[in-house]
């Protein structure tokens, strides 16, 4: 027994422009209305007497002066980079294994890139050795990946959840989690990339069979992964 439910989505939307907060009064420092359009296919589906649940999609959006950060001399400067696109194809799954195991997990593929966008800030290496004086105090980052958006990323888990007594419920529960490099700085400055890494949780509950209380031992990233999610060259 099979049931699927198909979906084709077409979105647009905007964010205001405006002038950068520390350079209100040099209209040069204006920055554009950030525009997208979005188109998304997908697929829901529930099979195996609806214990099991597939979710898959593909997605495009375009971006037009989409709004960037970028550091300049000795603060940030809020602009627009002319274009990018994002598309990918992401999927999640669950299945009821038992009336007491379930599994989970989740992949999603992006692939990012500024289409346009010769206005960038530099990198301390460009900085460094001249060539950013060379393009005018700038670099072209058009077919660069966008910030903070891995290639890979996905999860897999598994919960034990069943009833110790008449009154007394158990629930077990552990995650991995996986990221792709992640290119951190808005220069686009490889130095500043997070790698890859996976991440573990769990919890260990104990919960009243009519739902009042609970008490749970919670763990995240179990296996001490150090990672960072900000970073930028200093230009000083």
């Amino acid at each position: 027994n099979v049931d699927t439910m198909g979906y084709f989505n077409v979105s647009n939307g905007y964010k205001a422009g405006g002038y950068d907060a520390d350079n209100a009064l040099d209209r040069s420092r204006e920055f554009e209305d950030e525009e997208v359009i979005s188109y998304e296919l997908g697929l829901k589906t529930e099979l195996w007497n609806n214990r099991a649940r597939i979710n898959t999609a593909v997605f495009y959006s375009e971006f037009d002066d989409l709004q960037v950060s970028g550091f300049e001399g000795a603060g940030f400067i809020v602009g627009n980079a002319a274009e990018s696109e994002i598309y990918g194809v992401e999927a999640d799954f669950t299945v009821a294994v038992t009336d007491t195991f379930t599994l989970n997990g989740a992949l999603a593929y992006l692939d990012t890139e500024y289409k346009d966008y010769p206005n960038a800030s530099c990198a301390i290496g460009q900085v460094q050795n001249g060539s950013c004086d060379a393009n005018g105090g700038f670099q072209d980052l058009g077919g660069t990946s966008l910030q903070f958006a891995p290639e890979w990323s996905g999860n897999i888990g598994a919960a034990y959840d069943a009833s110790l007594t008449d009154s007394l419920d158990i629930g077990l529960r552990v995650d991995a989690l996986y990221t792709d490099d992640i290119l951190i700085a808005p220069d686009a400055d490889a130095e500043v990339t997070e790698e890859s890494y996976w991440k573990i949780n769990a919890r260990i509950a104990l919960l009243s069979a009519d739902g009042k209380w609970s008490l749970a031992l919670i763990g995240k990233n179990l296996t001490d992964e150090t990672t960072f999610n900000w970073g930028n060259d200093a230009t000083l």
